[in-house]
């Protein structure tokens, strides 16, 4: 995961910037994050990955 949004940074920014991406990743609150306009929770995202 962090390889990969290093990448689609390098991408946009280019590869020099690539080379100086940090990547954190944080635990977040079930509710208190989203995606595609909409609020997620830890249930919903357990549901997408089941019907994967």
């Amino acid at each position: 995961m962090i390889r990969e949004t290093a990448r689609a940074f390098g991408r946009v920014a280019g590869p020099k910037m690539q080379e100086n991406t940090s990547v954190r990743v944080h635990e977040v609150r079930s509710g208190c994050w989203g995606g595609a306009e909409s609020v997620w929770t830890t249930e919903r995202a357990l549901e997408m990955k089941a019907a994967r």
